[in-house]
């Protein structure tokens, strides 16, 4: 065959030129592009603001009912828990063969079942991390001598408008 395309450099020429071409087309037409791929990390993280807490006071008072409440899950391969503050926060590693979805729902129903947080304590934030907020790509402000109400109301609106556009998959306000 190589001695054949030797010999007949028109054709040789015609099916790279055909390969060159396929391979732009689907490229261009067939393979999706992200810029940022998003990636999520096998943990979730638990953050609770207390006001005027000390990082001993956060320790006691939220830190350690925390962990009692996550000692009971299924799933979970190890907590790291820091103190800081006026907050505290929880990191749940979680076992690979483990539904992360479903043991965040078992750690937002088990934390809702603490009664004895301060009555200074915010709720509790519980999340999954992952880079698809760790990066924007563009920035819109929108400003006028508007109301808060108003302001976020045409926020909302700009929201809806550009997710419709083929090719935006997240806007945050």
């Amino acid at each position: 065959m190589i001695r054949w395309f030797a010999k007949n450099h028109v054709a040789a020429n015609i099916l790279m030129a055909a390969i060159l071409l396929f391979g732009g087309y689907t490229a261009y037409f067939q393979l999706p592009v992200e810029i940022e791929p998003t990636v999520s990390f096998p943990q979730i993280r638990i953050k609770v603001p207390l006001r005027g807490g000390s990082p001993k006071d956060v320790e006691q008072k939220v830190i350690l009912p925390i962990e009692q409440a996550l000692n009971s899950l299924t799933g979970v391969e190890s907590i790291e828990s820091s103190a800081d503050r006026n907050s505290g926060s929880v990191i749940v590693y979680v076992e690979k063969t483990t539904d992360i979805d479903k043991l965040k729902a078992n750690i937002e129903s088990s934390l809702d079942r603490i009664t004895t947080f301060p009555s200074e304590a915010e709720k509790a934030k519980i999340y999954i991390p992952n880079t698809a907020y760790m990066f924007e790509v563009i920035s819109v402000a929108i400003y006028g001598n508007l109301s808060d109400a108003e302001l976020l109301l045409a926020a909302t609106k700009a929201r809806d408008d550009l997710t419709s556009i083929d090719g935006i998959s997240k806007v945050v306000i």
